[in-house]
């Protein structure tokens, strides 16, 4: 026992000293390892907690087996309905039912009135044999759901991620008449919130029937943007004010700011057994805790999105902040309210309103600590003005600057009239027009004074009318906003960085340097293909057909996808957004195989927003858009009045840098007809120096025949786009055999029901090519002809998401 005392004594003394040394002695290493350890802890803990949240949702899906089949169930009608063309769109959690455990808990429903309407239909409200939904109704309905699959193309937007991030698992339509179980007012607090919402959304149209801007005052005043129509967030892009007409973190600082004013000086007046209740609780305090719960009830009203719940955390950190009497400098605040956002909701980050809101703020907290930097002395009420002035100028000029690089990356598009319309627009929008609308929102719900309600809504009405009609005008100009390729992360993430070092205090050498780093994200042009050599897209446009084919210094696009609704369609949805990241303004040719909705819907779209220099098809196009425009009951303004139109002819031949382009079907007819069916769908070849591609429409195996009879044989090809969308009539055995194509590519959509690809189909051109892929489980494909061969890409694998495929 006495010896292992002794050496228990020699091992602690060195190992005392060695701490001594390191712990004691050496503070700096103390003030290293520990924060890389709790640094360390949290992200450990954030995975964790990341996995665990994720893991949830996940287990939260539709059986595959029960995809697009007849399912009874109870529903609770979860959130605002949205008017659809003769039917509503809503939020719906399943809460009983034979099958409600194999589906998700919350999913998104459309119920139509009778027929859905064609493309052409005009939008209207719901008829009267749909019900008045509200919600917290609960309705026994038979449904057909499916698991979310939208279209993924490169840069575009991701539906999918946004239903997840909402914990939406599922989409169907609802199967003729539902009954109506019971009314829970309140059976939760979101029933409870949804359904004053709906109150307020009801009392405001009715104040607001037949104005112009109705939608937008809705959405300054709640958060609801269904309303908006397409042209109008054109023109709020264009200018830059899409963060004017949305709830956004200034609307709730005002309330709170608001409350508590009226706080402090009722708590400053109140008295309570002869006491002022100022010397019971301190006055600021009070004030404080009032325009938080002001914040609170403002901000869960307006539908809880990321810049409301960034404001809110904000001002509760403040709050504890006051309360604890400790001062919490701006970038900690920042932080701190981050962690709370993506606490309640990890996947926060995926909405761009997160990006935006938290860098928006961040310039305004650099803008502010420069600002403090310059002390300037004025005399003079109207030098002060003018003073005041010109420093909101500059804050505008230096937020329009340091948000570039970001608004550039995210949305390809940037606003040079920006400064300007913010200019005058944030102090009337802002300032008169939101609080106005609030006040008119208060005399709505209660329902107090109802001709003060109807005058007031006529001055608000009339006030964003004037500034909005500034706005169109501006955003008519040639200069109001350029348009920008896709730029990759690393390079936004750089220019951000240096807008970070030129903002550095005066006398610090290299600030200059940080514009330099603007550079890359504003001057980037993406890889172009070498003389001889093509590029190809095959664009994800559910089940239609688009294909952006590339050489060294042209573009063509065959096909234009499909119409959905008067006013969407694949071209201003899908292929001007992907022309815009590509960084294409003009295309040299433009091929529309024949006249079907799938493959023409979008080619007004194209015309109108991109400068077109000629075009082919199998039809009369001049006509065919005539027609539309008709249907539209809107004019269809050709970009390019120069563009030429002509028929796609057997043997027509062109080239572009060192590529060939030949049609091969249809063939020489002595008229032109008004629309072309399957059949007459044009066939376009490409042969480039190293690999030839195939671009099919919709033909038979007829048309396939034919092509391969004729005197001037249609010669085994590289790339081949699967005829018909990969349909049972087409792709027969002797043209897969005579093709030998070592890549095989079909369109179509997720569970579209004509069945495309057909199984059969698939299996021939996985047999007989090298690979196979479809627009359903790749999303958009992309293609690169080389000397060293094909490289493909799709941008399901580019961009691979955990949900993907649950």
């Amino acid at each position: 026992m006495v010896s292992l005392h002794a050496s228990s004594n020699g091992f602690h003394a060195p190992c005392a000293l060695i701490l001594k040394h390191v712990f004691v002695r050496n503070r700096l290493l103390i003030r290293i390892v520990l924060p890389l350890c709790v640094l360390g802890l949290c992200l450990i803990s954030g995975m964790l907690y990341s996995v665990w949240r994720a893991q949830s949702r996940l287990a939260d899906s539709l059986d595959r087996h029960l995809e697009n089949r007849p399912l009874t169930v109870q529903v609770q009608v979860a959130g605002l309905p949205r008017d659809l063309i003769n039917g509503w769109a809503f939020e719906a959690r399943i809460i009983g039912g034979p099958s409600a455990a194999r589906v998700p808990e919350r999913v998104l429903l459309r119920w139509y009135s009778g027929a859905r309407g064609g493309p052409y239909s005009p939008p209207q409200r719901p008829q009267a044999g749909l019900p008045d939904l509200r919600p917290g109704q609960i309705w026994q309905m038979t449904v057909k759901l499916r698991r979310n699959h939208a279209s993924r193309n490169f840069h575009g937007f991701d539906y999918d991620a946004y239903l997840f991030a909402a914990g939406l698992r599922a989409s169907g339509t609802v199967i003729g008449p539902g009954r109506l179980l019971r009314d829970e007012l309140c059976r939760d607090w979101g029933s409870c919130i949804e359904r004053a919402r709906f109150s307020l959304r009801r009392a405001l149209i009715q104040v607001l029937q037949d104005k112009r801007y109705a939608p937008v005052i809705i959405a300054l005043v709640m958060g609801d943007q269904a309303g908006i129509s397409k042209d109008d967030w054109n023109v709020f892009n264009l200018t830059g004010i899409t963060h004017l007409v949305s709830i956004s973190g200034s609307h709730i600082t005002m309330l709170a700011a608001l409350g508590s004013v009226g706080v402090f000086r009722l708590w400053r007046r109140m008295r309570l057994q002869g006491k002022q209740l100022a010397e019971r609780r301190p006055a600021q305090i009070v004030a404080v805790s009032g325009g938080l719960v002001v914040a609170a009830i403002y901000s869960v009203l307006a539908g809880w999105g990321v810049p409301a719940q960034r404001t809110f955390m904000m001002l509760v950190i403040f709050w504890l902040s006051a309360i604890g009497r400790v001062r919490v400098k701006g970038p900690t605040l920042l932080a701190l309210s981050a962690l709370c956002i993506l606490l309640l909701d990890p996947w926060a980050v995926l909405s761009v309103g997160f990006c935006l809101s938290f860098a928006a703020i961040a310039c305004l907290m650099l803008w502010g600590a420069r600002s403090e930097r310059r002390v300037t002395v004025t005399s003079g009420l109207v030098q002060k003005g003018l003073q005041r002035l010109w420093d909101a100028a500059k804050m505008q000029l230096f937020m329009s600057v340091a948000l570039a690089p970001l608004l550039i990356g995210l949305f390809q598009q940037y606003a040079f009239v920006s400064p300007l319309v913010n200019a005058f627009a944030i102090p009337v929008i802002g300032g008169m027009v939101t609080p106005l609308a609030l006040l008119l929102a208060v005399l709505c719900a209660t329902g107090s004074w109802p001709s003060a309600a109807v005058w007031l809504a006529d001055r608000v009405h009339w006030l964003l009318e004037q500034v909005l009609a500034v706005a169109h005008a501006l955003a008519g100009m040639e200069w109001a906003a350029a348009d920008f390729p896709a730029v990759p992360g690393y390079w936004v993430v750089l220019g951000m960085a240096g807008l970070v070092v030129f903002v550095l205090p005066r006398g610090l050498p290299g600030r200059a340097s940080g514009l330099a780093l603007m550079i890359p994200a504003l001057f980037f042009r993406p890889a172009r293909p070498l003389p001889g050599e093509w590029f190809m897209t095959a664009l994800d446009v559910g089940q239609g057909a688009a294909v952006l084919v590339s050489t060294r210094e042209h573009h063509l696009l065959f096909d234009t996808g499909l119409r959905t609704g008067m006013e969407s369609d694949s071209g201003n949805q899908v292929i001007v957004p992907y022309l815009r990241a590509a960084g294409i303004d003009t295309l040299d040719e433009l091929i529309i195989s024949h006249s079907d909705l799938d493959h023409a819907g979008g080619a007004g779209s194209v015309l109108q927003q991109v400068n077109v220099r000629h075009a082919y098809a199998s039809f009369a196009l001049n006509q065919y858009l005539e027609r539309e425009q008709d249907a539209l009951q809107r004019d269809l303004l050709v970009k390019n009045r120069q563009a030429t139109f002509d028929l796609c002819r057997r043997g027509v031949r062109f080239a572009y840098d060192g590529v060939q382009f030949r049609f091969y079907h249809p063939s020489e007819t002595g008229h032109i007809p008004l629309k072309a069916d399957n059949n007459h769908s044009c066939v376009l070849r490409i042969q480039g120096k190293h690999q030839s591609a195939l671009l099919t429409g919709d033909i038979d195996a007829s048309v396939e025949a034919r092509l391969l009879q004729a005197p001037e044989q249609l010669p085994a090809t590289d790339v081949i786009m699967a005829p018909h969308h990969g349909s049972a009539s087409s792709s027969s055995v002797a043209f897969a055999r005579a093709m030998q194509p070592a890549l095989v590519f079909a369109q179509a959509g997720y569970l579209n029901r004509y069945g495309h690809p057909a199984g059969d189909v698939a299996a021939r051109w996985r047999a007989t090519a090298q690979l196979y892929l479809d627009t359903i489980e790749a999303g958009a494909i992309r293609i690169r002809s080389g000397a060293d061969g094909l490289w493909v890409n799709s941008a399901r694998s580019a961009r691979r998401r955990y949900w993907d495929g649950f």
